[in-house]
């Protein structure tokens, strides 16, 4: 049943870092010395990794976690709060409800004139404890404590939020097949994969992204450009750095690499095939 006094059930939470909007100025000037200044994790590594200062001038959102309620877990609740954030992002949500804005307006009318109403007597009652101890209280001490109506709401729809103006949504993560799989599935493309491992993990840290076209208006082909640039260095540090990783974990990360210019012969080149393509010369 629908109760307005008690919060619904939450299912997945997103947590989320604006990033980018650096200056190229500013890029090219940190880049110059060989460090980046803190925060802005992809807009600094990507145009670190392809030396491109424009990248860090576009705008984006990382996804920094996704938690989801253990009772639900693995029922795809995760997948569907990313999908819904990149439709928000995107510009492709829309408002359903069209009823009750009448309601609400009186509504809201009459919650001033209450307000007002208890101001006044609060009010009359600051001035009442003033002259009875003959001294003019100011700032937080003549702040009067008690329930405030008209509070602004915990929890909107995406609906009726203001998407800002992004041009990618992105996130960063230690490289495992389970993660590798669940971004893959959220339409995330690989643009980095550290060659080094992180010291605590043991994983090397990758950072996937997805373009949002129709909320910035920029042509999104400098993903695939970026993406067929990756998938060659990957290609030519699989027999280095990356020797460790699992056939299974460098077949998924080389799957998700394609783009739409990949060819069979492509493939043959690259040595990777699927199961099934594998065939006696």
């Amino acid at each position: 049943e629908k109760d307005s006094n008690s919060l619904p059930d939450i299912l997945a939470v997103v947590q989320v870092a604006l990033e980018g909007k650096i200056s190229r100025r500013a890029v090219e000037a940190q880049l110059a010395r060989g460090h980046r200044s803190a925060g802005d994790l992809i807009p600094w590594t990507i145009s670190q990794q392809f030396g491109d200062a424009k990248f860090a001038q576009l705008s984006g959102a990382r996804i920094v976690r996704v938690a989801v309620h253990p009772s639900v877990q693995g029922m795809g609740y995760g997948s569907r709060a990313i999908e819904l954030l990149y439709r928000f992002y995107n510009g492709d949500m829309m408002s359903l409800g069209n009823g009750g804005d009448e309601d609400s307006d009186d509504d809201d009318d009459e919650a001033s004139d209450d307000d007002n109403s208890d101001d006044d007597s609060d009010g009359d009652d600051d001035s009442n404890s003033n002259n009875k101890n003959g001294k003019k209280k100011n700032g937080i001490q003549a702040e009067k404590v008690a329930p405030r109506k008209q509070l602004p709401p915990l929890l909107l729809p995406l609906s009726d939020v203001d998407a800002p103006k992004l041009d990618w949504i992105g996130t960063s993560f230690g490289l495992t097949p389970q993660l590798q799989k669940f971004w893959n599935r959220a339409g995330m493309k690989m643009l980095y994969t550290r060659q080094t491992k992180n010291e605590l993990t043991g994983e090397h840290s990758a950072i996937m992204l997805r373009a949002l076209p129709k909320q910035s208006g920029v042509d999104d082909a400098w993903l695939s450009a970026y993406v067929s640039d990756t998938k060659r260095r990957f290609l030519a540090l699989l027999g280095g750095p990356f020797r460790d990783l699992s056939i299974r974990l460098a077949i998924a990360t080389l799957d998700n690499m394609a783009v739409s210019g990949d060819s069979d012969s492509d493939k043959k080149r690259s040595g990777i095939h699927k199961k099934g393509e594998i065939t006696a010369d």
